[in-house]
């Protein structure tokens, strides 16, 4: 499946929340390897 999330309007991220991104990004890359 995908998820598609259209969002025509900037928006900031926190600099926690960016951090929590970024470690937890490759856990889904290795889930969709």
């Amino acid at each position: 499946g995908t998820f598609i999330h259209f969002d025509l309007e900037p928006r900031c991220i926190d600099t926690a929340e960016m951090e929590f991104l970024q470690e937890v990004t490759p856990y889904f890359l290795d889930y969709f390897d």
